[in-house]
């Protein structure tokens, strides 16, 4: 007759077992990351290591495989791990985070999105985490998406870089924790998933109601996050991207006292 004790040790010899396979399966996924590291300084590839949209896409369809059997937030933060570690194998990673006494979500935030082994430097000025992420002596910012004492989005309207923001953490939003989500910006343009979200600052239009008509035009709703003295904050339900014709046709709309500033795009988080 099996003991309860040798069941146990039984079923700790399966757990180890599969332990193993993990282990040697994470192993083989990093040395193909490598060679991918490799091909593209072969091929004097220039695009950036950040890949918003592919790893959105991926996070949602490993949450669809999961099927409910293995928790959607712990899917997304194993597999958050994952990638993080093949970024800094693949390229130095560095973020630059807005922190202050009334917001430390950002830091906490980035720190479980992309782990507490890449090298994180925290600073009060919103400002600064853009000139970081500008002169590239950090590779992403992460700062508020909408927060009254940090309204770092109101840009000067001369301000020339080619920083977007490409990604909202967390990428899971629970209804039951509601959390104020910060978003990720790089000197990188956004791509495009199956369902996206795109963040426009606009100026020069005095009423909410002329702004839902511009879009409407674009068969495009908008959503109001936030408006600042002259400006407003505003979240589409639709992809643009610089230089887009869609993006051109929008521009088409506006009159000579109207602006639009594109600050970017990301894909629409998983609702549990």
């Amino acid at each position: 007759m099996v003991s309860k004790q040798e069941n146990l040790t039984k079923f700790r010899m399966q757990i180890d077992a599969i332990d193993d396979e993990i282990v040697t399966l994470l192993k083989s996924r990093l040395e193909i990351v490598k060679e991918v590291g490799r091909h593209k300084a072969k091929n004097s590839a220039t695009d950036s290591f950040i890949r918003a949209g592919r790893e959105a896409d991926m996070l949602r369809k490993l949450t669809q495989k999961a099927d409910g059997a293995f928790p959607p937030g712990a899917v997304t933060t194993i597999w958050r791990t994952i990638i993080s570690t093949s970024l800094c194998t693949e390229q130095d990673m560095s973020i630059s985070v807005y922190h202050s006494a009334n917001n430390q979500d950002c830091f906490w935030l980035a720190r479980e999105y992309y782990g507490s082994f890449v090298q994180t430097t925290k600073t009060s000025s919103a400002d600064q985490v853009v000139e970081d992420v500008a002169k590239g002596s950090s590779s992403i910012g992460i700062l508020p998406l909408n927060d009254s004492d940090c309204v770092w989005w109101s840009r000067p309207d001369n301000e020339k870089n080619d920083i977007y923001i490409f990604a909202r953490i967390p990428f899971i939003k629970d209804a039951n924790q509601p959390i104020a989500p910060v978003v990720a910006i790089a000197n990188v343009m956004p791509e495009a998933t199956d369902d996206d979200v795109s963040i426009f600052v606009a100026k020069g239009f005095d009423e909410e109601g002329m702004l839902h008509n511009v879009f409407s035009q674009l068969d495009t709703n908008i959503m109001i996050l936030s408006k600042q003295h002259d400006a407003w904050l505003i979240q589409t339900d639709r992809f643009f991207e610089k230089k887009s014709g869609r993006s051109q046709q929008l521009n088409g709309l506006l009159d000579s006292q109207q602006f639009l500033r594109l600050m970017g795009a990301y894909a629409r988080p998983i609702k549990l």
